[in-house]
């Protein structure tokens, strides 16, 4: 794939989805900033752009395997984000929980960091579980009988706004979240005189973070905008 500077890096994460473990690594926000160019990232994140390109262009032509969400469908793609990343975040939600309980058993009493980090976490774990239920159980349910009834009543863009609309400012705090734990656990690096069980906690929150930035990139920069304009497009058609 070629790379250009005017790329909308949302765009470039979604044709090569190796290419988010680049931008994380420079710390570039992908997923709720997918609209900016690949200039305008590097210029506002203090990246040099010869450099990302270049890792870029590195990255191994996307495997058979590899999902290709160019080119997926909307049903397909929510399917794929409920089975591959819900999935996954209720299991990371689950594990990390009874880490952070051994670790408040052990050292809630004299470290105050541990009881922040598992106060934090607990914050996050709430939200993420409400908000991954409203879209399994609205959102989603919506957009797939928009596509497979193809509804062309007006009166159906606001039925799938008003939850989308939701679910990004949903994501907005999940992001602000993840930036407070990231500085608190100095991105998820372990001190030089720790047990295993905050190594895994950490190692596992790490995990988590990774994931949930390319949950929110397939929503945020594909679903989402392909089902308002779908939608839209639909209501104007009757109008």
């Amino acid at each position: 794939m070629d790379f250009r500077k005017s790329d909308a890096i949302g765009f470039i994460v979604t044709n090569n989805p190796e290419a988010a473990s680049i931008f994380n690594y420079y710390g570039i926000d992908f997923y709720s900033r997918g609209d900016r160019t690949l200039e305008d990232a590097c210029i506002e994140d203090n990246v040099p752009m010869p450099h990302l390109i270049e890792e870029l262009y590195e990255l191994n032509d996307r495997s058979d395997a590899a999902p290709n969400f160019a080119s997926m469908n909307m049903v397909a793609l929510a399917t794929y984000i409920l089975r591959t990343h819900h999935k996954f975040t209720e299991k990371k939600l689950v594990f990390i929980k009874n880490t952070l309980d051994r670790l408040m058993w052990s050292y809630g009493e004299t470290d105050r960091n541990v009881v922040l980090l598992s106060e934090m976490f607990e914050e996050l774990s709430v939200y993420l579980r409400v908000h991954m239920k409203h879209e399994e159980f609205i959102v989603f349910p919506n957009i797939l009988k928009m596509v497979r009834t193809s509804r062309t009543n007006a009166s159906f863009w606001q039925t799938v706004r008003d939850p989308i609309s939701s679910m990004m400012h949903d994501h907005s705090f999940e992001v602000d979240t993840l930036k407070r734990l990231a500085d608190l656990t100095n991105n998820y690096t372990p001190p030089q005189k720790s047990d295993y069980a905050l190594d895994l906690t950490y190692k596992s929150m790490k995990e988590l973070e990774e994931d949930l930035k390319m949950h929110m990139h397939l929503e945020n920069n594909i679903l989402f905008p392909r089902a308002l304009d779908y939608s839209h497009a639909s209501g104007n058609q009757i109008n």
